[in-house]
């Protein structure tokens, strides 16, 4: 049996309430199932709540060299899993896929490495993994460290350096399209947006951290009940 973590993030505080009530449902999965959990608060690098999207890097990195897990299953804070039933071995199968995600933005068949990261597969034992990774972090240590000094777009979190924006193009320069598998068209929301197996509140979808907490609660309730 492979050995599977399923990690996630916050920066503990804006995102917490988010994360307080997704942990205990998805440890509850992971105990029904085999799987470990593992959550950090707290922001890794730079100042504000939002830069905690960088943290899943510097953790994949930690688990790396752990060398303790086959498959990472990366899960947004603000995302749950909605089939308690259905475990992971479709999706971790193929050991020659170094990621396994939904698309992003395009359905374009021939742009393989628009992904959304949100919900993400991490192949730790595959070959390419190391670079990834190490890839990701180099680009985030190019960030400015005068953060003050930076224009509102990028404390907003909106410009170049978006992690997702980082990694799909290391994808696109390091990998093929089959080294990653890529859920797109009517399976676009394979486990993400509103699928059926693990699904998004999104900030583009729900608005505001109160509002969104709502309806992650709904969800779960609606889960276990």
């Amino acid at each position: 049996m492979k050995k599977v973590l399923l990690l996630q993030t916050c920066d503990g505080v804006v995102y917490k309430p988010m994360l307080d009530l997704t942990e205990f449902h998805h440890k509850n999965y992971c105990n029904k199932h085999g799987y470990d959990y593992r959550r950090y608060d707290g922001v890794i690098f730079g100042k504000f709540p939002w830069c905690s999207t960088f943290n899943r890097i510097f953790l994949l990195k930690e688990i790396l060299e752990e060398n303790k897990y086959d498959w990472v299953l990366y899960i947004d804070a603000d995302a749950v899993i909605v089939d308690l039933e259905k475990n992971l071995d479709e999706f971790i199968l193929d050991d020659s896929k170094a990621l396994v995600a939904c698309r992003g933005t395009s359905d374009n068949p021939l742009v393989f490495s628009d992904i959304n990261i949100g919900v993400c597969f991490y192949n730790m034992r595959h070959q390419f993994m190391p670079f990834i990774i190490q890839d990701w972090l180099n680009l985030v240590n190019l960030i400015p460290k005068n953060w003050n000094e930076l224009d509102e777009d990028f404390q907003l979190g909106k410009n170049k350096y978006d992690d997702q924006f980082m990694l799909c193009n290391i994808i696109q320069q390091r990998m093929d399209s089959h080294d990653v598998t890529v859920y797109r068209g009517e399976e676009r929301d394979k486990f993400n947006y509103q699928g059926p197996f693990i699904q998004q509140v999104l900030r583009v979808d729900v608005n505001g951290v109160k509002n969104r907490c709502e309806r992650i609660e709904q969800l779960i309730k609606e889960v276990v009940e």
